[in-house]
């Protein structure tokens, strides 16, 4: 398109590269402080035999990641904000970058906020009823932040009807939940070389090169292993309905600050090449 970015598409640029790479500053460092206890005891419920929840548990997650119907949203909503907001020209995903960045950021901004809240608030009332709570809260998180993951796609105008875009918005979802920023920051890369080939329109059999793409059961494997092994710390004796909510607010925090800063940078791929 024959656009030129704005000084803020330029700033907010920057910004998404020192995101992606910021792995060992200050702030990554706290959140390793504060998750390594809740992996430590997730750790170790896992092993015992209350961990068996853990085969159910993934076993939804793998159904929740093949349902397409999961992955829908009103997408007709979302282009009646645009509207609202004074952009009578988004009818479409494809009317979106006819804006600029700071634009659908301004119609976007308050997606996180609505989810963290949403879950954060599911989680506490999980997490009071021990061990019982955690079947249900975790297929429910995750549809949760599925949704979440889905309207940034539509708000920064892609469409989850192909294989592709859904495959990306699964990586989003595995980055956001890494243990580690080191395993995070792997993830991101691959990511990002993920968005390059989708916006080159690569097919889907090229795109299968990433050995994330191979196997939509070994994806649903890792969530469910990473997200069982967090919330099975609810079942400590200490305040589950605190742990539940603070590890379901914390998870959805992580994917919705993934999906906007990839969806940003796409967006801004997309329009400017």
């Amino acid at each position: 398109m024959d656009h030129q970015p704005t000084a803020y598409e330029l700033k907010a640029w920057t910004e998404i590269q020192y995101w992606e790479q910021r792995t060992g500053g200050p702030l990554a460092k706290l959140g390793r402080a504060i998750d390594r206890p809740i992996t430590w005891a997730g750790d170790k419920v896992f092993a015992t035999r209350a961990g068996g929840v853990a085969a159910k548990t993934i076993e939804g997650i793998m159904e929740i990641l093949s349902d397409a119907a999961t992955w829908t949203v009103r997408t007709d909503s979302i282009y009646k904000r645009f509207r609202s907001a004074g952009h009578e020209v988004v009818w479409s995903a494809n009317d979106v970058y006819a804006l600029t960045l700071e634009d659908v950021d301004h119609v976007a901004r308050r997606l996180s906020g609505k989810y963290k809240t949403l879950a954060g608030a599911e989680g506490a009332a999980a997490g009071a009823a021990g061990l019982p709570g955690i079947a249900v809260d975790i297929p429910t998180l995750l549809t949760l932040n599925i949704r979440a993951v889905a309207e940034y796609c539509a708000y920064y105008g892609f469409d989850l009807q192909s294989q592709a875009e859904r495959m990306f918005a699964t990586q989003i979802l595995v980055a956001a939940s890494s243990p580690t920023n080191s395993t995070k920051y792997v993830e991101l890369i691959t990511l990002s070389r993920l968005a390059r080939d989708v916006a080159k329109r690569k097919t889907w059999v090229e795109l299968e090169k990433y050995a994330e793409v191979r196997s939509l059961q070994r994806i649903a494997q890792t969530l469910g292993v990473r997200l069982t092994k967090r919330k099975l710390a609810q079942i400590v004796p200490i305040s589950g309905a605190l742990i539940g909510g603070g590890i379901n607010y914390a998870f959805t925090s992580n994917v919705t600050a993934t999906a906007s800063q990839m969806y940003r940078k796409r967006f801004l791929i997309e329009r400017y090449g």
